[in-house]
């Protein structure tokens, strides 16, 4: 069974990228209406994500990550046809906005989790050169969206696995393990 529509964010948070529904923001005056992430969507977010509008193309990617996150295959499988991980792809390796790599590097992990072709084309497309590149970033989320995008991938299977290790990720994520002074949560989860 497959749910056709996810509800998780509110319209604000799609194009801001600060909210997600259920947190509240106690000097916000307004509330924010909830929407209702829809695949019947899809065509539209892949359109805006290849146009030429910056905050609708980050807010189209956020949407697709979570539609994708617990899609199935033949979901999945179109969005590869619709040059969605191309795309994605194309954000990671032109974009120097942190919050726009963030969500590109979990659309990644969202589309390879559990699914073979996803995996398979993002390697074509040499993602994983770009992930690891980008675990050097000051955004410690960047860095655990690229750790667990690799991650996926890296389940490709031993020829796939044994590409991305001769990348040497781990020299990346050894100082990851081990950060200075101010450990946070997010630190841990890493």
């Amino acid at each position: 069974e497959e749910p056709a529509e996810v509800p998780i964010a509110s319209l604000g948070s799609l194009e801001s990228g600060a909210h997600v529904a259920g947190s509240s923001d106690k000097n916000d005056s307004k509330k924010e209406e909830k929407i209702i992430l829809s695949r019947q969507d899809t065509f539209r977010y892949i359109q805006e994500l290849q146009g030429a509008n910056w905050e609708k193309k980050v807010a189209a990617a956020r949407a697709l990550k979570f539609l994708a996150f617990n899609a199935d295959m033949e979901y999945k499988d179109g969005l590869i046809k619709l040059g969605f991980l191309r795309t994605i792809v194309a954000i990671l390796n032109t974009s120097t906005d942190t919050a726009a790599n963030e969500h590109a590097a979990s659309c990644m992990y969202s589309m390879a989790r559990e699914h073979q072709s996803s995996k398979i084309e993002l390697i074509r497309l040499a993602a994983p050169k770009r992930l690891v590149q980008l675990l050097d970033s000051e955004s410690k989320q960047l860095r655990l969206n690229c750790t667990a995008a690799l991650y996926a991938l890296s389940c490709a299977g031993r020829t796939h696995c044994r590409d991305i290790a001769m990348l040497r990720p781990m020299e990346h994520l050894q100082t990851m393990l081990q950060p200075p002074v101010g450990r946070t949560a997010q630190d841990d989860q890493m």
